[in-house]
């Protein structure tokens, strides 16, 4: 039974990993796809104004949002490495029960 919780803690811990890995590409492809919005809204005399205010407030502009996008990526960074302190503790306690269960068995065969 505690292999079993060990091997679901090693699953969610490769799960974080991929997280953290699509994390790091999530950002550049966001800010791909805003370059691109700014360049068609640009075009658009009547959306000019979506640029200035940046969509959200009428604070915000459109490079603070981006820059926002962009420090996305540190999230992804600690994502992943979480996943991986998981999975490291979770393969030692899948090493350490299988190293007792062998302890036990040689000591019942003596």
């Amino acid at each position: 039974m505690r292999i079993a919780f060990h091997c679901v803690s090693l699953v969610i811990g490769l799960y974080l990993i991929c997280q953290g890995a699509i994390g790091f590409m999530d950002p550049a492809a966001v800010y791909s796809d805003l370059k691109a919005f700014e360049s068609r809204v640009a075009e658009d005399p009547s959306a000019r104004h979506v640029l200035a205010n940046g969509g959200e407030s009428d604070q915000a502009e459109l490079e603070d949002i981006i820059d926002d996008v962009i420090l996305l990526s540190d999230n992804g960074f600690r994502v992943a490495a979480a996943g991986l302190l998981l999975s490291v503790f979770a393969i030692g306690g899948i090493l350490f029960e299988n190293g007792q269960k062998r302890d036990a068995k040689e000591i019942a065969e003596m």
